[in-house]
């Protein structure tokens, strides 16, 4: 069973859903750890909260160019009007690209919602695919450990055993 949030116009979203439709809730949640002093919120929600964010700080999986390597970074394309277009994965050595971040959920710095979410599709093209994004495919993304560079091995298994 998904734990719940609740924010503005979203009653009841799943944690997971927050990740694929507005990370910026979630990273606000971290940067001011308000999921470990909010006392409504249980222990396992909390764990469950810290695990879904280091998870989603950075992804992985292998190199679509060269489908040889892990990725390590995600290649940003602009537009001309300064807004995020493209968003795609590479190992150390594919580098056509010249601005870059970590593989993740959250952007760096102040960039647009808009841009943050070309950015989760993205990572919902490359890890899930086409069509409808359900609450049982966003857990399976997430509690797929190879997914993720910071994964605590096990977690989701010893959260439901």
């Amino acid at each position: 069973m998904p734990h719940k949030l609740s924010f503005d116009n979203h009653k009841n979203k799943s944690m997971e859903w927050f990740f694929f439709n507005a990370p910026w809730y979630l990273q606000w949640l971290h940067d001011e750890d308000a999921a470990g002093r909010w006392k409504w919120y249980s222990l396992a929600a909390r764990d469950h909260f810290r695990e879904l964010y280091r998870r989603a700080s950075h992804v992985t999986g292998l190199c679509p160019s060269c489908k040889q390597r892990p990725f390590a970074r995600m290649g940003l394309r602009y537009n001309n009007n300064g807004s995020l277009s493209f968003a795609h994965f590479y190992c150390r050595e594919c580098d056509p690209f010249t601005q870059y971040q970590l593989p993740s959920f959250f952007a760096v710095g102040r960039m647009h919602r808009n841009a943050q979410l070309t950015m989760i599709d993205a990572i919902k093209d490359k890890f899930i695919g086409a069509g409808r994004l359900t609450q049982a495919k966003m857990e399976t993304f997430f509690r797929t450990d190879e997914h993720f560079v910071n994964a605590t091995p096990g977690f989701f298994a010893a959260e439901h055993g």
